[in-house]
């Protein structure tokens, strides 16, 4: 859980712009991940001398959805609300509806530690990951890839990207303002990206 937190948050691109902090992170994301990796659909990479966790990945079957916890929105931290509010109009629905079946295995989190980018890891758990999804009898894998680099492993694995925001066009519906105007470079877009087994 702590590589998800403190190595995932620095590099993911709508976290960085939100000011998502470790700890808003550890709160918000502590209780989805306790229902996903209760499902132990979950990949690790670990560096060969030291034994270290360096990546990991986590998946869930079905359609749940990455809601908020509280059905209260004025409770809910505004940049749940807006990361919340990204997904729903990447999906324009549940992923049921976009993809046409509940028999779903959704990619939740990938990440790598950042002095170990560029070395196949996320790859090879993708591909992992999509072993896990047949093993368990799913036709479509799905994920929301919010930087280049992930979008990057997505493409050469042959998924098909459904549907993109470009940063520096998205109007957040919580703010109206253009909330990712600065995103850094080379990050363009989230894209909902699928791909059928």
């Amino acid at each position: 859980m702590n590589l998800l937190i403190t190595d995932y948050i620095t590099e993911e691109p709508i976290s960085m712009m939100l000011g998502i902090t470790e700890e808003i992170l550890g709160t918000n994301l502590n209780e989805r991940l306790k229902e996903y990796l209760s499902e132990k659909f979950c990949v690790g990479a670990f560096d060969s001398r030291s034994s270290c966790l360096i990546g990991v990945g986590v998946g869930y079957t079905g359609d749940k959805e990455e809601k908020s916890m509280n059905s209260d929105t004025s409770t809910i931290p505004v940049h749940v609300r807006q990361t919340d509010a990204v997904w729903k109009e990447l999906l324009d629905g549940t992923k049921e509806e976009r993809l046409g079946t509940k028999n779903i295995f959704h990619l939740y989190v990938s990440c790598v530690k950042y002095e170990y980018a560029g070395q196949g890891i996320a790859a090879e758990m993708c591909e992992r990951m999509q072993k896990i999804a047949i093993s368990q009898g799913c036709k479509k894998v799905s994920a929301i890839a919010t930087s280049y680099y992930a979008q990057k492993v997505f493409k050469n694995f042959g998924f098909d990207f459904i549907k993109s925001i470009f940063y520096e066009e998205y109007i957040d519906p919580v703010t109206g303002n253009k909330i990712f105007n600065n995103m850094p470079k080379p990050h363009e877009k989230v894209v909902f990206v699928m791909k059928n087994l």
